[in-house]
């Protein structure tokens, strides 16, 4: 934030995991949530009130099924996720106690 105005971590759905401003700035006004397109309406909102944003690193956001499979995956191989690790070790298996 000390050469941006806003600050977005984009995840790979259209979405963001993470918006920081220096000071208050009404951008989410207007911009339909749990869309494809809220990053980029975010982004041209920020654009419009003449803020200049940044992007961090791309990742995933876990709100399906898939994303959680994908983050078990990813923090049995990563070293560097180990409260990830152990949280997810508090979770039934993946589909356990699931009505069909």
């Amino acid at each position: 934030l000390r050469l941006h105005d806003v600050v977005v971590g984009p995840v790979t759905d259209g979405g963001y995991y993470l918006l920081g401003m220096r000071g208050w700035h009404d951008i989410l006004a207007g911009v339909e949530m749990s869309t494809g397109d809220v990053l980029s309406s975010l982004l041209a909102a920020a654009r419009l009130r003449g803020l200049r944003p940044a992007l961090l690193e791309p990742t995933y956001d876990v709100d399906e099924l898939a994303d959680l499979e994908q983050l078990r995956r990813d923090a049995a191989v990563r070293a560097d996720l180990p409260a990830t690790r152990a949280a997810l070790g508090l979770l039934a298996p993946v589909g356990a106690g699931m009505a069909a």
